[in-house]
């Protein structure tokens, strides 16, 4: 019998599931992802920017933050004290026991004045770094000091690669630039972004000592108009020792204003098992197939906060629930928040089909995506409780996401109203001072 072929991952400390359970109770943050001080846009014009404002036109932006300082108020992301900052909220999170940073950004993180710095720090810290850019920005210089500094890449691609002759080219560009927002013509889109990533595995970002671990990956979003090319894209990136991270879109941010990219809970049923069966005949290791990624599952919200340039601290980037503001407690203390002993603690709060899976009960699942169960509780209208507590409805298993009755298909499969789309902003984030009670 042939022997199994490991999945693509990215080289670093890898905890163990029972470390990731444990880690509320232990009092630890295992991986932060870290929101570098972009400037308050993007360089891209994603249609399913989770951080953009449905409500502004043109490309992300958010208001600009203001901070004080010697010379008066500065922006945020001109601030020259914001480094001194984030490396000691950087440190709280060490003594918590910080093994993994993913720098990343509200927008792109390459915009950001000390994006380098930052990562030099946690490298002397003992920390592994993985960075997140969508590569617009990346240069030949930058490049290789990614390559010598040790840093994990995760770029983007939402496509399958193609020779210039296939006739299928023309049409991939224009779902490339379609998903990227880029004002060039398609097939420069296409084409730049391609030669990007040759570009990164020339520079060696796929080849390391130890098997099946790689410092390269790309992620992409399923959505409906690549959803037919992305099985080609996995098996391409799985046979060049690329992770692949292909996440589910979720109803949040721009994606709100366009609806028609969130797929069908039965497409997605369709997708997750025709990779399952694609990977099992490639000779990769067996596994169930559940949302939210291709060939994963999503733990972070056991083990993972997100720290804002600005200081605030959220679960993660689908939950926009702030657990606290580092301006004015220590982190440690944002780990007592009551919103996180409930995140962080589905065993015995998740509703809905979840909470009698199997899969939830042999930890093969920590209950799908926790952002897309945010995301489509909010945009029902329902309160923070729910949000946290609710079943994931991208997952075809799941018939009732709430102990009320409420179904997964009237929240995710139905399509909003021009009234629904109109009304939905940003929620309000606000914590709760006890389990399904919002704090005034």
């Amino acid at each position: 019998m042939a022997e199994l072929r490991p999945f693509p991952l990215f080289a670093g400390p890898f905890t163990t599931l029972d470390g990731r359970y444990s880690a509320f109770a232990d009092g630890k943050v295992l991986r932060v992802g870290l929101k570098m001080n972009t400037p308050p846009t993007c360089n891209w014009k994603c249609p399913y920017c989770y951080a953009g404002d449905p409500e502004l036109h043109g490309r992300p932006r958010q208001p600009t933050v203001m901070t004080a300082s010697e010379s008066g108020a500065v922006p945020l992301h001109r601030d020259p004290t914001w480094e001194g900052r984030m490396e000691g909220w950087l440190e709280q999170a060490i003594a918590l026991g910080l093994q993994a940073v993913t720098v990343n950004g509200t927008f792109e993180p390459l915009a950001a004045p000390s994006w380098q710095d930052t990562i030099s720090f946690l490298q002397r810290r003992g920390i592994a770094v993985t960075l997140v850019t969508n590569g617009g920005l990346l240069t030949p210089e930058s490049i290789d000091w990614i390559v010598a500094s040790g840093v994990n890449l995760l770029t983007k691609l939402n496509v399958p690669v193609v020779a210039p002759d296939d006739p299928r080219r023309a049409r991939l560009a224009e779902v490339q630039k379609y998903l990227s927002g880029l004002p060039r013509d398609a097939e420069t889109v296409y084409a730049e972004q391609v030669a990007l990533i040759e570009c990164l595995v020339a520079a060696g970002l796929t080849t390391t000592d130890e098997p099946g671990r790689t410092r390269l990956g790309v992620e992409s979003v399923i959505a409906r108009d690549n959803l037919e090319f992305l099985p080609e894209l996995v098996a391409q990136l799985r046979e060049r020792n690329i992770y692949s991270h292909i996440e589910l879109s979720k109803l949040q941010g721009f994606a709100r204003t366009n609806p028609h990219l969130v797929i069908r809970r039965a497409e997605i049923s369709e997708l997750f098992e025709t990779v399952r069966r694609q990977d099992e005949a490639m000779g990769y290791e067996p596994y169930q197939a559940k949302p939210p990624c291709l060939a994963g599952a999503c733990y972070e919200n056991l083990y993972r906060l997100d720290l804002h340039a600005d200081g605030a601290v959220r679960p993660c980037p689908g939950i926009e629930t702030t657990i606290g503001d580092l301006n004015r407690q220590p982190l440690a203390e944002v780990l007592g928040s009551p919103a996180l002993a409930v995140i962080r603690n589905l065993d015995d709060h998740i509703q809905g089909d979840c909470r009698d899976c199997d899969l939830l009960a042999t930890r093969q699942c920590y209950g799908g995506c926790r952002g897309t169960a945010y995301q489509a509780m909010a945009n029902s209208g329902r309160g923070e409780y729910e949000r946290w507590t609710a079943s994931d409805p991208s997952c075809w298993r799941v018939q009732r996401v709430l102990d009320d009755g409420t179904l997964a298909q009237d929240v995710l499969d139905r399509s909003l109203t021009t009234e629904e789309i109109a009304r939905l902003r940003r929620p309000d984030l606000v914590e709760t001072s006890t389990a399904g009670e919002v704090a005034p």
